[in-house]
């Protein structure tokens, strides 16, 4: 596109970066948004919105794979489609674009929303003797909010991470491969929301992770 990846843009008013941009564009148009309503929303010339859409195509072929593939199976599997645990929908609005773009959706985010609540928040509520600590404060797709007293040591908050992050590691399958969702970073505060930071959990020694975690909030004391 031009410019740095972090650095400033020469799209729209060039106060914002390629990766915004990329980011932005990406889940636009992986669910089927179309380059006027693109325009539209975000303040570009028109011209601008069809390069992104269309760079965004050329790098990620299989999108427009997976948009025809959706259509076929909408088309001759009676409008029915299953996700990655096995669950389906009906789709029986009328056969229009905004059905589509809502089709485009559902698999990813249905598979994942299936991975957060079963995996993880009924994992939680089901396994008290590992996650008793934990105090479960909200869930946004694919966030799971909690959090656990400092008056328990960090090798306790480690365990109790690991072992939800393993969880929610299991492996899905579909159509015939098998495949992972990361897990490699939590984002903790001793405060509040908003000033967060990155810690890395990626290793599988929940010992390597007690230390992350403590070394992480020492920079919030700092």
């Amino acid at each position: 596109m031009g410019g740095d990846e972090d650095g400033s843009s020469p799209l729209g008013n060039g106060t914002r970066s390629v990766r915004y941009w990329g980011k932005t564009g990406g889940l636009a148009f992986f669910y089927g948004r179309g380059p006027n309503s693109f325009s539209l929303d975000y303040q570009l010339p028109i011209k601008e919105s069809r390069f992104i859409r269309d760079r965004f195509f050329t790098i990620y072929p299989g999108i427009g794979r997976y948009h025809e593939w959706i259509k076929h199976r909408l088309r001759h599997k009676d409008r029915t489609l299953v996700n990655c645990y096995g669950r389906k929908r009906k789709f029986r609005e009328r056969w229009d674009d905004a059905l589509f773009r809502t089709a485009y959706d559902w698999i990813p985010q249905s598979t994942v929303a299936h991975k957060i609540n079963q995996e993880g928040l009924r994992f939680l509520y089901e396994n008290q003797q590992w996650f008793a600590p934990v105090e479960i404060l909200n869930q946004v797709h694919d966030d799971i909010w909690f959090q656990i007293s400092l008056d328990h040591p960090w090798q306790i908050h480690a365990d109790i991470i690991t072992r939800l992050r393993d969880s929610l590691s299991t492996p899905i399958s579909w159509e015939g491969t098998n495949f992972t969702i990361p897990v490699n970073e939590i984002k903790l505060s001793p405060k509040n929301f908003k000033n967060m930071e990155k810690a890395n959990i990626s290793s599988s020694s929940s010992q390597e992770v007690s230390k992350e975690l403590s070394h992480v909030y020492q920079r919030f004391l700092e």
